[in-house]
């Protein structure tokens, strides 16, 4: 599973807490989640359809080269 996306890494902000714990060789899953349309509620996690991940590799777009599948996939 390839993900190629720029994101912020803003205090607060979910991916931040997910780099601060977990590491790239840990396992963890990768939960689906219904965002509310109305401010101010949870979201809704699915956990009957969670992806146990064994590792993530997490680069920056200027260390990505030809030999990463990321290169190809550049975001518009």
């Amino acid at each position: 599973m390839i993900f190629y996306n720029t994101l912020d890494f803003k205090e607060g902000y979910f991916i931040k807490q997910f780099l601060e714990t977990v590491s790239p060789q840990d396992k963890f899953y990768f939960v689906p989640t219904v965002l509310p349309l109305n401010h101010g509620e949870a979201p809704e996690y699915l956990y009957d359809f969670a992806i146990l991940k064994n590792e993530y590799k997490l680069q920056k777009r200027g260390e990505i080269g030809k030999n990463d599948i990321e290169y190809y996939l550049k975001p518009d």
